[in-house]
This record gives structure tokens, sequence and C-alpha cells, in this order.
């Protein structure tokens, strides 16, 4: 997998910053599940990255969730999203 390839017409100068209500992982587990913080997500309708809440997420067999990350590029940021990378 090619992290970033079709975010780079994503591009921002400045990562968005934090809302200010931000949900945090709760103290007890959640069998099956796995806790994906939040983030800022690309949102086309709008043309801006909106912020994406907190969740529990249905974990997949023989996969490890890797979280999204900010990545710097050449002119400033973009977002690569979230994904299941399978385990051999």
């Amino acid at each position: 997998r090619v992290i970033g390839k079709n975010h780079l017409h994503r591009v921002v100068i400045k990562k968005p910053k934090r809302p200010i209500v931000i949900l945090k992982k709760p103290n007890y587990k959640r069998p099956g599940y796995i806790w994906v913080a939040g983030y800022w997500q690309w949102n086309a309708f709008y043309g801006k990255y909106t912020w994406q809440q907190a969740r529990w997420k249905k974990t997949k067999k023989n996969h490890r969730w890797i979280p999204g990350f900010w990545q710097v590029g050449a002119v400033g940021f973009f977002w690569v999203e979230g994904y299941w990378k399978r385990e051999l």
C-alpha cells in the first residue's frame, strides 16, 4: 500500500486545530472492537476537513488497525486515513 498518493490534492498549509470537545478512550474493554480516536476527515461536499468523533470500530480477523496520521508534504500537510493492515 502506497500511503498518501490519493491525498496529495488535499494539502493544507497548517494542520487543523483539534476541537474543544474530544471523546476520551473509555476505561473498559469491548470484546471484538477497538477504540478509534477522533480525527479530521476530508469532506468533499464542504471542501474542507471536518472532525470525526472517536468511536468503537469492529475488529477484522487477521488484521491490525493502523491509525490515521498527518503526513508532511513538500507544500504542507495532508491526512492519511486509518486502515486495516493484514497480518501474515
